[in-house]
């Protein structure tokens, strides 16, 4: 069977894991009609007037449809979530609205929070950027707290962010908070969160 739908992946976006998870995940239960295409964002790729044409923000992921051309990672789980159905995906309206609010809150803030941890005490060190910041980090270890106290609060009375079922939006949220180690972010204490990132772990969807 030909493509119908083409991914642009490269392995180092975690943005484009949570696409790789959701797409393993479904495997499972369907044949996938996927060609996946690496954009080598090293070479500068995603810079390029062909890719830019498909993505003009110059990120990765994006995935071409036969409808059309979607970027932002959380639009393109739930587009694949709903042309091969599962239980990723909520038939409820309320539920699939709750998959999609926690997606779009990890989008706004975990994610935005865990992008100046990743920057200062891994990006800037591989790049020879000079040490971490320790000013820029103590400004934003009060929102790190806060949304990991969201999320572990929340986590107490069920296994996974939409009750006892996993859905699109654990791989969205686990695929950022799963850098913590090489972030440096700090998230000791916050035992209901370890323990949801134990059961998304064991997903079958799961891995880099």
């Amino acid at each position: 069977m030909s493509s119908t739908l083409t991914f642009y992946d490269h392995p180092a976006s975690g943005h484009s894991r949570r696409v790789r998870c959701v797409l393993r995940h479904l495997s499972t239960q369907h044949t996938l009609p996927v060609e996946t295409v690496t954009v080598d964002l090293f070479a500068g790729a995603q810079r390029q007037p062909d890719y830019l044409a498909i993505n003009p923000n110059g990120v990765v992921p994006a995935l071409k449809t036969p409808d059309g051309i979607l970027w932002e990672s959380v639009a393109i789980v739930h587009y694949l979530a709903e042309t091969f159905p599962s239980s990723l995906l909520p038939t409820s309206a309320f539920g699939r609205a709750d998959a999609l609010r926690w997606g779009v809150w990890t989008q706004a803030n975990l994610s935005r929070v865990q992008a100046v941890y990743l920057f200062q005490n891994y990006l800037k060190g591989a790049y020879g950027m000079g040490p971490a910041d320790p000013q820029v980090l103590a400004g934003v270890e009060s929102d790190l707290k806060k949304y990991l106290t969201v999320l572990d609060n929340h986590l107490a009375s069920r296994a996974f962010l939409c009750g006892d079922t996993p859905t699109v939006a654990d791989y969205v949220t686990a695929c950022t908070y799963d850098t913590h180690g090489v972030a440096g972010m700090p998230v000791a204490g916050f035992d209901n969160l370890a323990h949801w990132a134990a059961r998304v772990a064991a997903l079958p969807g799961w891995g880099a």
